[in-house]
């Protein structure tokens, strides 16, 4: 069975707001590096991410080799793997969002109060993150937010007036923090995989990429929280 072709970072929103969520949490990464479309995290199984027919349209349109693509293939697959050795961190939903309106709030209030805060305003407004939209409108409302805030020149009537919209708007704008339970640093994996604390699969040419069974992963959750 072929796999569905790679989502497009257009088709993570819909046009309609979708009912009220529970919390949901997803995994990002904080080296300091922009967060591009989103790729599938999934179970590859080896196998690499492109499909045999994706494999031969990359090789002709860029020219090339079949075993060059088959090769980027299974790097991309295994960096993507559900059992990968990502550099990934739980961010929660529900706290993200709520970070956000609470600080947008209390930037706004302050602002109106003395236009010496409007620095402060523009902080909190660059900090949120539109990762959460449920629509592409929401989206929009916080990148006007962003633009006007870039803009040392634009008046502060128009800057509180899209703070407000975003405000107005639950879930436009997320603050994205690392759950606390969660804050176990890449580093501190590799030195527990050093001392054989965690089990892992080397995988790849010459065995240098690292696959983590999630049943291994749980386990040692479980030993550094006892």
């Amino acid at each position: 069975m072929s796999r569905r072709p790679l989502p497009k970072s257009s088709d993570a929103l819909s046009e309609d707001a979708s009912a009220t969520q529970s919390d949901q949490s997803v995994y990002l990464h904080f080296d300091g590096y922009d967060r591009g479309p989103a790729w599938p995290v999934r179970d590859y199984g080896g196998q690499g991410i492109f499909t045999t027919e994706q494999q031969l349209e990359i090789s002709s349109k860029h020219g090339m080799s079949p075993e060059l693509v088959s090769s980027l293939s299974l790097y991309i697959g295994n960096t993507l793997d559900t059992e990968s050795m990502m550099n990934l961190n739980r961010v929660s939903r529900d706290k993200a969002v709520k970070e956000a309106d609470v600080a947008l709030r209390r930037a706004i209030k302050h602002t109106r109060q003395d236009v010496r805060r409007r620095e402060k305003l523009t902080e909190v407004l660059l900090n949120c993150d539109p990762l959460f939209a449920e629509t592409r409108a929401a989206e929009a409302l916080l990148c006007q937010a962003h633009k006007l805030a870039r803009n040392p020149e634009s008046a502060l009537t128009d800057l509180l007036d899209a703070a407000d919209a975003v405000l107005a708007c639950p879930g436009s704008a997320a603050i994205l923090d690392v759950a606390a339970e969660d804050q176990v640093s890449e580093k501190t994996v590799r030195r527990a995989i050093e001392a054989g604390l965690l089990d892992v699969i080397r995988v790849g040419p010459g065995k240098r990429l690292i696959r983590i069974h999630p049943d291994a992963h749980a386990a040692y959750r479980r030993a550094i929280k006892l």
